[in-house]
C-alpha cells in the first residue's frame, strides 16, 4: 500500500531511518562516564583556600607554656 506523506512527515520518517542505520552502523551511543567531583575537607590546614590562623597550635603552645611557667615558678619558690 502506498501512502502519500506531507514533506514535514517524509522528512521525520527519512530522519529516523538515518539514525537507525547511523545505529547500526556506529552501534549504541555510549554515554560520556560522569566525571567525579573532589571536594576537598580543610583538615589541619591542609587544602584550605584562605590562609587561617592555626588556633588549635596557637592554644597547645600556650597551655604548654602556662605548665612551664607553673613548674618553673613552683621551683623557684620551692627553692
Amino acid at each position: 500500500m502506498i501512502r502519500r506523506l506531507s514533506p514535514e512527515q517524509f522528512f521525520r520518517q527519512s530522519q529516523q531511518e538515518q539514525e537507525l542505520e547511523n545505529i547500526l552502523i556506529e552501534g549504541e551511543p555510549v554515554p560520556p562516564e560522569p566525571v567525579p567531583q573532589i571536594q576537598y575537607i580543610p583538615v589541619a590546614g591542609v587544602n584550605a583556600e584562605k590562609p587561617e590562623i592555626p588556633w588549635g597550635l596557637i592554644g597547645v603552645i600556650s597551655i604548654v607554656g602556662i605548665v612551664v611557667v607553673g613548674i618553673v615558678a613552683v621551683v623557684v619558690a620551692g627553692g
